[in-house]
C-alpha cells in the first residue's frame, strides 16, 4: 500500500503546478503479523521497501516512528541509516508519549525534522 500511495503522489505531482514532495512512511507501525518479531519487519523495511522506493524515485525522505511500543531507537537508527544509504533524507516522529531517545537520534543522524517531541 505504501508503494501504491507513493506512486499516486508521483502521478499527481505531474498533473498540476503544485510541488508534491513525498516521504516514505512505511515505518510508522509494526503490522500485527510482525508484533512477535519486529526486527523481521525492520529487515523488510530496510532490505525490500526502502530499496524499492529509492529505485523508483518515489520519495525524497524516509520517516520512522521512534516510540515505545513501535520502533526502538536502535531499530529507528537502522531504518534511517538504510534510507540515507539509498539517498532518502531522514525524518523522525519521536518521543510523543514518553521520552525514548528519538530526539537525540534525530540530532545524531541529522534528521531534517523531528516531530511530536
Amino acid at each position: 500500500d505504501e508503494l501504491k500511495q507513493l506512486r499516486a503522489a508521483r502521478f499527481l505531482h505531474g498533473e498540476h503546478p503544485v510541488d508534491l514532495v513525498s516521504t516514505f512512511m512505511g515505518a510508522h507501525a509494526v503490522p500485527p503479523e510482525y508484533k512477535s518479531d519486529p526486527d523481521l519487519f525492520v529487515r523488510i523495511v530496510t532490505e525490500e521497501m526502502i530499496p524499492a522506493v529509492a529505485k523508483e524515485g518515489l520519495a525524497e525522505y524516509c520517516d520512522v516512528f521512534c516510540e515505545e511500543g513501535v520502533f526502538t531507537p536502535e531499530q529507528s537508527r537502522t531504518i534511517l541509516e538504510a534510507g540515507l544509504k539509498w539517498g532518502l533524507k531522514p525524518k523522525i516522529h519521536a518521543d510523543e508519549i514518553v521520552p525514548y531517545g528519538g530526539a537525540e537520534l534525530a540530532a545524531e543522524i541529522g534528521a531534517v525534522s523531528a516531530e511530536h517531541l
